[in-house]
C-alpha cells in the first residue's frame, strides 16, 4: 500500500531572502565604502606620512624621505586593492554558504521527521551538501536542477570554491561556463593565491546577479510537495 508524506515550506523562504537581501545591502552601503579607492588611500597616507614623520624616524638621510614616503604609500596602495577585494570576496562565500546551510537545514529537517525509513536510512547521518539536497528533492518529484536559475547557483558554487581553493576541478569548471573570472590569470598561472592577491576578475556587479539569482531560485521553489512510497 502505497503512502503519502507531504512537504509544506513557507515563511522559512521569505525570511531567508531577507536574510540574503539585508547582507547584500550591507554590503553596499555599508561594507564597500569602509575604504575609499586605492588611489585615494594611498594619497591620504602620503598627506598623513609627510605629517607624522614618526612613521619612518628609521630613515637617516633626509634626502631618503620622499622615496620612502612612496615607497610606504604604494604599499597601502596594495594593502586597500587586496582588502576591498577580500570584503567582495567574503560576500561571495558567504552567499553561497547561507544558500547551502539553508537548503540542508531543510532537508534535515525533513529527515528527521519522515516516516519512511528509507529515506531516513539513506540520508541520516551524511553531510549535506548541493549534490545530497538535489538528491532528496529528487524524492519529492522536484529537480532542482530544472530551476531556471539553477545554472548561475552552480557559477556562484563553483566561484566560492575557487576562491577558497583556487586551482583544481572547480577552477577548471568554472573557467567553461566563465571564463571572464581569469582574466587576470593565464590557464598555466602556479600559484594558488585567489584571496591573497586580487587576482579573480569579480565586481560588486557579479554580487548582484547571484543575489538576484538566488532571489529568483527560491521564488520558483515549490512550497508543497509530495513524495509516495511503501508501506
Amino acid at each position: 500500500m502505497k503512502k503519502c508524506e507531504e512537504w509544506y515550506i513557507y515563511n522559512e523562504y521569505d525570511n531567508f531572502l531577507k536574510e540574503i537581501n539585508f547582507l547584500y545591502s550591507e554590503y553596499i552601503k555599508k561594507i564597500e565604502h569602509l575604504y575609499k579607492s586605492p588611489d585615494e588611500e594611498a594619497e591620504l597616507y602620503k598627506d598623513y606620512l609627510f605629517e607624522n614623520p614618526e612613521e619612518y624616524s628609521y630613515i637617516d638621510d633626509i634626502e631618503d624621505v620622499p622615496s620612502e614616503i612612496e615607497k610606504l604609500a604604494f604599499e597601502r596602495y596594495l594593502l586597500v586593492r587586496n582588502i576591498k577585494y577580500r570584503y567582495l570576496c567574503s560576500n561571495i562565500i558567504m552567499l553561497y554558504q547561507m544558500l547551502e546551510q539553508f537548503l540542508s537545514s531543510l532537508v534535515r529537517c525533513k529527515i528527521l521527521r519522515t516516516m519512511d525509513k528509507k529515506i531516513a536510512n539513506k540520508y541520516n547521518n551524511k553531510n549535506i551538501y548541493l549534490n545530497l539536497i538535489i538528491d532528496f528533492y529528487k524524492q519529492y518529484q522536484y529537480d532542482i536542477k530544472e530551476n531556471s536559475h539553477y545554472s548561475k547557483i552552480d557559477e556562484l558554487r563553483l566561484l566560492e570554491n575557487v576562491i577558497k581553493h583556487s586551482s583544481g576541478k572547480s577552477e577548471r569548471d568554472l573557467r567553461k561556463i566563465n571564463n571572464k573570472y581569469f582574466k587576470r590569470i593565464p590557464t598555466s598561472y602556479p600559484y594558488d593565491d585567489t584571496i591573497i592577491n586580487d587576482n579573480l576578475n569579480i565586481d560588486k556587479e557579479d554580487l548582484k546577479s547571484f543575489v538576484d539569482a538566488i532571489n529568483g531560485f527560491i521564488l520558483e521553489m515549490p512550497k508543497y510537495l509530495k513524495y509516495y512510497y511503501d508501506d
